[in-house]
């Protein structure tokens, strides 16, 4: 089971981003999460090294692989996100569910 752990805020921030897979586990210090204005997104994280693209879909989020940083770049820039998801990338890339906790202080 994977868990990521993120603090998320409605603007531009930095965060500690932490996943557990089994014994394995991973930790991004200081990891960009970019709102995104849309009735189906609300939040995006991209993972240069993987091309590992996560993402808030309602009260969840999916993890998407091999997703090209221009494609990342693209919805990010879009009016319409919500559009590039669903025509570029929800279907067309390996994904999974994702928990995630929200810290709190």
């Amino acid at each position: 089971m994977k868990f990521v752990v993120l603090v998320l805020s409605l603007c531009l921030c930095t965060v500690t981003l932490q996943a557990a897979e089994g014994s394995q586990s991973k930790q991004w210090k200081d990891a960009t999460v970019y709102p995104i204005k849309s009735k189906l997104l609300s939040w995006a994280f991209y993972e240069p090294m993987t091309q590992t693209l996560t993402l808030g879909i309602g009260k969840s989020a999916v993890e998407y692989y091999q997703v090209p940083r221009s494609l990342f770049e693209e919805l990010l820039n879009s009016r319409q996100s919500g559009s590039v998801y669903q025509g570029k990338i929800r279907t067309r890339y390996k994904h999974r569910n994702v928990k995630f906790l929200p810290v709190t202080k």
